[in-house]
């Protein structure tokens, strides 16, 4: 086997490594935040404290059973080396456009992936508190209020630049391989790009009703991303 070949394969197996991430990932957040809770159910957090939390978050984390809250938050963690892997896959794809097109996406995607365990983890405590607010006396309510307040303050600290970094660098992606110059069909700068698989994971889940819908919605970000990396594995393999 020839050294270039060697080198497409390795390519294409990280590829696949953000495939299997994505897939992770997607899985992580069904089982933290891919249900969403009757608050008829759970009168004294969405009537009683309905000021003092977050609803929508809380609605997606009360109802969730603690195992699966537990396995949500760590399994995307343990699998960041897999979307690490696959940005590199990226990067290669983009190398021919030259630093000045391929630099930026890589490394806000790198920036995205690198803060995202912790903000994805941080769902955990946010649903841990608010389920054991359920069960305690009303003397213990308002600590418990005060602490869940911290730990979702704390996940967005990182979830906000997380997602942004890695929205810019699927942009910045995108405008790389509409140069013409990346190792991509100029095309894949539209059927990859972050707006129009946006549309399409934000839109699809809309059109169905029930629980399937519920964890599809909770999962578009990382959905989008699965999106991506099947037709980047594709494209590349072909060259």
């Amino acid at each position: 086997m020839s050294a270039a070949a060697g080198e497409r394969d390795w390519v294409a197996w990280a590829g696949w490594a953000g495939v299997l991430g994505a897939l992770a990932w997607i899985a992580g957040d069904v089982l933290v935040v891919g249900q969403v809770a009757a608050r008829a159910q759970f009168p004294l957090l969405f009537q009683h404290y309905a000021t003092q939390i977050d609803a929508e978050m809380a609605e997606r984390l009360v109802g969730v059973p603690r195992w699966r809250l537990l396995a949500g938050a760590l399994l995307p963690v343990f699998a960041l080396p897999l979307y690490l892997a696959g940005n590199w896959h990226l990067w290669r794809g983009l190398r021919p456009a030259g630093r000045r097109w391929a630099l930026p996406a890589a490394v806000l995607l790198l920036l995205g992936y690198a803060w995202s365990p912790l903000a994805h983890a941080a769902f955990y405590f946010v649903g841990a508190v608010y389920q054991t607010l359920l069960l305690t006396d009303a003397a213990a309510h308002p600590p418990l209020l005060a602490l869940a307040g911290q730990f979702r303050q704390a996940l967005l600290i990182v979830y906000v630049p997380s997602v942004a970094c890695t929205a810019l660098g699927l942009l910045a992606f995108a405008l790389a391989v509409a140069s013409g110059r990346s190792a991509y069909p100029r095309w894949f700068a539209l059927s990859g790009n972050p707006v129009v698989l946006g549309l399409l994971v934000i839109g699809g889940p809309q059109l169905l009703q029930g629980p399937v819908a519920d964890a599809l919605s909770g999962a578009g970000f990382n959905t989008l991303q699965l999106l991506l990396y099947l037709q980047s594995v594709y494209l590349l393999r072909r060259r």
